[in-house]
């Protein structure tokens, strides 16, 4: 019975045994099921997943600093008047297209309409008077002859005292001067000696306020010492005074004898007219008529001055231009700027260049302008100003930038002042080159650099020399290279050898950051949009696998050191 239920148990043994084995086997064949249909869902994706290729052309590839700016006017003007008269009638509206001397506005200048007839009748007045003096011009001649001999004689008179007075000035000659000169001396040694005296009584008092700290000499030393010092400072002091009035005292009698010298001359300037008078009696009868006639001559000029004014009523245009702005309002006067007026076929675009790429922008070099308004369109310029210090911000930043300024070849009617604008300035440029994204160039570790180019549907390397880059592109030469070959635009997405499946046509023209160049109106490439992916054979890397041993694609930061509106 024992023997019959041992043999039972490992029966059973054996029927778990075979159980968990057949479990095991199921479980296994399961994952290896699934692996073989995860295998081939990730072989169908990748041969689903495109590798993009461009045709190979000649192009220009252009380095450039792209910036965005603002348009203006290289020509404008604001118009004001300097008359004081309200505004009478405004001509023109903003956005009116003018001409050099063409009336914007008058002025209203009723009240100088008065001003004009009343300057009218002060001339007429003035020539009348003219007829009038010269009629009665010749009576004053006898009286003028009868003084001059009287008139003489005092002028000689006033000479002999004016030498006299200058003689004695200027050579300090007189009495008082030589005694005023002696008393200053002595009073000057006076306080020379006091001076010194006051120096010597000082310096004693400061050694014995030390010998008092130290406790050498007494308080009642110290006070006499200090005392002493004193006194010889009010004896300074009132010597100082006494030189200092000395000084005035010579300075009030050399002034007394310029004085007398003053009036002396006055006095032989008055004889000398007096003596002449009676001679330009005559000579001014003579010439009265000429006086009458400069007050006719001002009077006519007041008239005309008048008359200018009123021609200035009429506020032109100093420029061929469009009216941008009107300040002017009927009767208010014109204290401002009335009218700003722009020449709309010479505009600049104002942009602001970054501190590293200031450096590579020179006065004269080419730029292309676009704006949105304008679409594609692109104007040609080329910069003329570059700022000498750069443009000043409310903030602290270390976002230096410099003024800059894109003077267009042409115009357009679509172009606004105030638009938007985007300058590329052109710092090197290159006709009919080969040129490729930078993803499609293969930088060996080993030295070299090559590309991947598709023949047969077999990825085949060409090696290459890169030239002029810009932030997109390369430039790319070498025997190899020919116009129309497939290069594979993301070299890392292949292997050299690979099969893979052309399909033209994939995904159109490329834009800029999408693995091509930008465009042509920046000088950049544009590829041939086709796409290839690899073949059903399971040999070919599928796309995003790495480059081959030995060799790794180009990449660059093409966001370093740039910003919203500048690369």
């Amino acid at each position: 019975m024992a023997h019959a239920k041992q043999k039972n148990k490992k029966g059973m043994k054996k029927r778990i045994i075979l159980c968990v084995a057949t479990a095991v086997v199921v479980i296994a064949g399961g994952a290896l099921l699934k692996h073989n249909m995860d295998a081939k869902k990730a072989e169908a994706a990748s041969q689903k997943a495109a590798i993009r290729t461009m045709s190979l052309k000649k192009t220009t590839l252009t380095d450039s600093i792209s910036s965005s700016g603002i348009i203006y006017s290289d020509n404008t003007k604001n118009v004001y008047t300097t008359l004081d008269y309200p505004i009478g009638d405004v001509l023109v509206e903003v956005g009116d297209k003018v001409k050099a001397g063409d009336v914007l506005a008058t002025l209203d200048m009723s009240n100088l309409v008065y001003d004009i007839k009343q300057a009218e009748s002060n001339l007429s007045n003035a020539k009348a008077s003219t007829h009038e003096t010269a009629l009665t011009n010749t009576n004053s001649i006898t009286n003028a002859e009868a003084t001059v001999a009287s008139s003489n004689i005092n002028v000689e008179k006033e000479q002999m005292n004016y030498r006299t007075l200058k003689e004695q000035l200027e050579s300090e000659s007189s009495t008082e001067l030589i005694n005023a000169k002696s008393n200053i001396n002595n009073a000057k040694i006076k306080q020379d000696d006091a001076k010194r005296v006051l120096d010597l009584k000082t310096t004693d008092y400061e050694k014995n306020k030390v010998l008092y700290d130290s406790g050498t000499i007494s308080k009642s030393d110290l006070d006499t010492s200090k005392q002493e010092m004193d006194n010889a400072d009010i004896e300074y002091r009132n010597a100082a005074a006494d030189y200092e009035k000395e000084q005035s005292g010579y300075g009030r009698i050399k002034e007394n004898l310029q004085k007398e010298l003053e009036t002396s001359a006055k006095d032989l300037e008055s004889a000398k007219i007096s003596a002449q008078n009676a001679q330009n009696a005559l000579t001014q009868a003579k010439q009265k008529s000429q006086v009458t006639q400069d007050t006719v001559q001002n009077q006519q000029l007041s008239l005309e001055k008048l008359k200018n004014e009123e021609a200035e009523g009429k506020i032109v245009s100093p420029i061929d231009g469009t009216i941008t702005a009107v300040n002017a309002v009927v009767g208010k006067k014109g204290t401002d700027v009335l009218f700003v007026v722009e020449d709309m076929n010479h505009l600049y675009v104002s942009t602001n260049i970054k501190e590293f790429r200031i450096s590579d922008v020179a006065i004269g070099q080419k730029a292309v302008v676009t704006t949105d308004a304008t679409g594609d369109k692109t104007f040609a310029g080329a910069i003329t100003f570059i700022a000498p210090k750069a443009v000043e911000t409310t903030t602290t930043t270390t976002n230096v930038e410099f003024e800059t300024h894109v003077l267009l070849d042409g115009t357009d009617p679509n172009l606004r002042i105030g638009m938007n604008a985007y300058a590329d300035i052109v710092l090197q440029s290159k006709d009919n080159v080969y040129a490729v994204p930078y993803d499609a160039v293969v930088y060996k570790h080993g030295g070299g650099t090559s590309i991947y180019d598709v023949e047969n549907n077999i990825v085949v390397e060409v090696p290459v020399t890169v030239g002029l880059e810009n932030d997109t592109s390369v430039e790319v030469s070498g025997e190899g290279l020919k116009d129309g070959m497939h290069i594979v635009m993301t070299a890392s997405a292949v292997s050299v050898g690979q099969k893979i499946t052309t399909e033209e046509g994939y995904g159109g023209r490329a834009k800029s950051g999408d693995g091509q160049a930008k465009g042509q109106n920046q000088g950049e490439t544009k590829g041939q949009g086709q796409s290839t992916r690899p073949s059903a054979n399971g040999q070919e890397a599928p796309s995003g696998q790495e480059a081959p041993s030995g060799a790794k694609t180009a990449t660059r930061d093409r966001g370093a050191n740039q910003n919203a509106n500048q690369k």
